[in-house]
């Protein structure tokens, strides 16, 4: 009996050791905290426009300005380029909002709108992040 006792032992011991680490585990998914804030990463070409649900909608309109450095020249500064959006809530008159290398990221309602490249050419593809997140995303 000696020696069963020992071996019993060991198996409880495993066994809370197992129902402690789930009990830890389901509480670290708790609803109690708040969720990470949904990303959405879009390419779009001038003239599209995205619909962001109840918030409206977000029109990509063209480029105003592209002073980056050309593919293979060694430049001294990268340059930069700005990117023209609308941005329409529900039928108000829409919003311009332009977003530049130095200047990537900028409210979108209560939305976050992050500049994350840029095709080159006459009509360039841009591709934006939308952050679903009510306080300022780090860059």
């Amino acid at each position: 009996m000696r020696t069963d006792i020992p071996h019993l032992r060991s198996r409880v011991c495993w066994l809370v050791l197992g129902l402690s680490l789930l009990t830890a585990c389901a509480g670290a998914t708790s609803h109690d905290e708040p969720e990470q804030a949904q990303a959405q990463a879009l390419t779009l070409r001038p003239g599209d426009k995205v619909p962001l649900g109840d918030q409206g909608a977000l029109r990509y309109v063209r480029t105003v300005n592209d002073s980056r450095c050309p593919v293979d020249v060694q430049c001294v500064w990268a340059g930069d380029a700005e990117v023209l959006f609308e941005f329409t809530v529900e039928r108000k008159t829409p919003q311009p909002l332009t977003l530049t290398f130095t200047q990537p990221t900028m409210p979108l309602g209560a939305r976050w709108i992050h500049l994350i490249a840029l095709e080159r050419g006459a009509a360039p593809a841009a591709t934006i992040r939308i952050d679903d997140a009510p306080a300022a995303p780090g860059r």
